[in-house]
């Protein structure tokens, strides 16, 4: 009987997908590179069609790159792949440390003016460095010879997945295309199916037409069609020897690819088995490495191996990554094989080490990720030291607007200080709160932070943890609108900080002290904020600059003087798609809906407020802001669904910890205009 393998089933029913991908390649090879997301469930052959297709894009340089199925992926794992196949100046951007933007810019130069396919794989596990690198490469791509193909299972995106947002900032942009591959029909399965004893009716029934799950049955070469894909491909690998077997256990648990090198360490001895597990379709090469073709078979031999023979696989490979033939040490990678075999020192090590990686390279979410497995690692840690930890990662979880998880977080911080009696350190991590608290709408528990805080330092000598101590006392009287307080306290908290040459937060206090005055006395008083954003820049405080100019263009929306609102709106966006500060891109993105809206432009307005509510980031206020928005558009336009809108609104501003007047305000005016305009009495 002939067995259908990978290797010789051709593609049936991908005619279509490729037309679309020679187009888009034309287009690059004009000079207008374009941007392709390739989307479809596990297994239904999105690897294939993009194999398929550079296999035929003559003259084009191909660099391949994937994202990992680690429990915390690489910071910018895809894009590493890619400098270590070009070789280029992209490959000394990599060497350098270079971030997203650095990475993306040596990219599009890495063909040379030539024409180029970058290919990147399983974008669903994907850091948010690599994230942040996607979208400045979609802004970019246009102006080089560069076609981008970029594949993801869309059936494993929820709607709080990172992805999703970014797929919802890519949706307008005129570069770039979208393609689905769809499973099989059923004369499809039957196709494939012709010259093996199976019935193809039921393999469609069981596969629902996936060409991976279909592949695995007929390879297993029984005539039965399993239950599971687990079973298929088991039942695959079952015909191979004892080496191959070995060999395939080491590379289910070294994903994403596995060096060759690493595969000798791992094995023990020679590769005998590996041309049978090449020729059998179950590895596939991989640039002086090997990989399963497919992540669901890794899965199933993962799943399979013996715990004792995994947890030795594991600690082979801490042994072997921790002395790389290159001398490089992949921390992320390390802290995850450290995990696994339950090496608690060498995890905690490169734990923190691939936490300060990632934080470094805007990877918040990775970061957030690699000291709570360092904590988990972390129980021979003096208090201090796990309180470190957890600082950090609620500073990760704060930059990710995970603002709930960074206050549970930073408040058990807060109690290892207190239990330690450091004094200084449970009053700089009180201050710290106060923003956080704040945000989530506690706003008397920020006020009792900063008090205590400020109490605690009273008898102490002043130094730099005063005035953080101060200016969080400021924050704190601005919440009650006491903006004479707030000023004395950010005053205060300056004066503070250039007493003891603190200017890593001058900027900071100066931009809180300017912020309070022009809310105080409007927008004729912006030139003192204009000025605390000029120190900020000159300080090299990117963070800081867009949160002056956030704050200026608030205000300026507030007082109606609308130009101005968007020249510093302008001006704050593009600073954060050029650096990636999404925290502030969403607050400015919240004073752009409400501009557009004042302004008549319902159909700009519209498109802001659904990006924001899309948006997967925990942030209650824009997205609260855009719900309101959104319904005020489809009301005035006369079209269906304001109410929904409006009820979500109600709900997430009475789920605040105490009402907010603006909140309050902002919902009772909308629910005033809508049932107006409908012609009925307010409920």
């Amino acid at each position: 009987m002939a067995i259908a393998t990978p290797e010789i089933v051709r593609l049936l029913e991908r005619g279509s997908a490729l037309d679309m991908l020679r187009d888009a390649l034309e287009s690059a090879r004009s000079g207008a590179g374009r941007l392709v997301l390739v989307a479809g469930e596990a297994g239904v052959g999105k690897t294939a069609v993009v194999g398929a297709f550079c296999a035929e894009a003559g003259g084009a340089t191909i660099l391949w790159g994937a994202c990992d199925p680690l429990f915390t992926p690489r910071p910018l794992g895809p894009f590493l792949d890619l400098a270590a196949e070009a070789r280029c100046e992209l490959g000394v951007a990599a060497e350098a440390g270079g971030g997203p933007h650095e990475l993306v810019t040596a990219l599009l130069e890495a063909g040379g003016g030539g024409l180029t396919v970058v290919v990147l794989e399983d974008l669903q596990w994907a850091d948010e460095a690599s994230l942040d690198a996607l979208r400045y490469l979609a802004r970019k791509v246009e102006r080089a010879p560069v076609l981008v193909l970029a594949t993801y299972r869309d059936d494993e995106l929820g709607r709080t997945h990172p992805l999703r947002a970014v797929l919802g900032e890519l949706a307008t942009r005129p570069v770039v295309d979208r393609l689905a591959i769809e499973p099989l029909s059923p004369d499809g399965v039957g196709e494939l199916a012709s010259s093996a004893e199976v019935d193809a009716d039921e393999l469609y029934r069981r596969t629902g037409g996936n060409p991976f799950f279909v592949t695995e049955v007929l390879a297993a070469g029984n005539g039965a069609v399993p239950a599971t894909v687990r079973d298929a491909v088991l039942a695959r690998a079952s015909r191979l020897g004892d080496d191959a077997r070995r060999i395939l256990d080491a590379v289910a648990v070294a994903p994403p690819r596995t060096e060759l090198w690493l595969l000798e360490a791992l094995v023990g001895r020679g590769l005998d088995g590996l041309a049978d597990c090449l020729s059998s379709g179950m590895l596939a090469e991989r640039r002086n490495a090997v990989a399963f073709r497919h992540e669901l078979a890794r899965l199933a031999v993962e799943n399979s191996i013996d715990p004792r023979r995994r947890l030795e696989l594991h600690r082979l490979a801490v042994a072997a990554l921790t002395c790389a033939p290159d001398g490089r040490t992949d921390a992320a990678r390390l802290a995850h094989h450290a995990e696994a075999a339950d090496e608690r020192e060498p995890a905690l090590r490169y734990a923190i080490a691939a936490a300060e990686q990632a934080a470094t390279l805007g990877a918040h979410r990775e970061a957030a990720a690699q000291y709570a497995r360092a904590l988990r690692f972390a129980s021979d840690l003096s208090d201090r030291e796990r309180a470190t930890l957890l600082e950090r990662r609620s500073d990760a979880l704060y930059n990710t607007d995970e603002q709930v998880e960074a206050i549970a977080v930073l408040e058990a911080a807060i109690e290892l200080h207190r239990r330690a009696e450091d004094v200084r350190a449970e009053a700089s991590g009180l201050a710290r709160l106060v923003p956080y608290l704040s945000c989530r709408g506690r706003l008397s528990d920020a006020m009792r932070a900063a008090e205590t805080a400020a109490a605690l330092l009273d008898p102490l000598p002043r130094g730099r943890v005063h005035a953080a101590a101060y200016q969080a006392l400021g924050r704190a009287r601005l919440l009650e609108d006491d903006y004479d307080g707030a000023i004395e306290w950010c005053t205060r908290a300056l004066r503070t900080a250039e007493q003891h040459s603190d200017a890593g937060t001058l900027a900071d206090i100066a931009l809180s002290v300017a912020t309070v005055e022009m809310l105080r006395d409007g927008v004729s008083a912006s030139g003192a904020l204009e000025d605390a954003v000029e120190l900020a820049r000159r300080q090299g405080s990117s963070a800081q600059v867009v949160r002056g100019l956030q704050n200026l263009a608030g205000i300026a929306e507030y007082h109606r003087d609308y130009a101005l609102a968007e020249r510093w709106l302008r001006e704050g966006l593009h600073l954060c798609n050029q650096l990636e500060l999404d925290l502030w891109r969403l607050a400015l993105l919240e004073i752009q809906v409400r501009l557009e809206l004042d302004l008549g432009r319902w159909d700009a307005a519209a498109e802001t407020a659904q990006l924001l509510i899309d948006e997967p980031r925990d942030s209650p206020d824009p997205r609260l802001q855009a719900l309101l928005v959104l319904a005020l558009v489809r009301s005035r336009r006369g079209d269906p669904g304001a109410q929904p809108l409006l009820e979500e609104a109600a709900a997430m501003a009475e789920a605040f910890p105490a009402p907010q007047l603006v909140h309050v305000g902002a919902l009772g005016c909308a629910l005033a205009e809508v049932a107006w305009l409908e012609g009925r009495r307010p409920d």
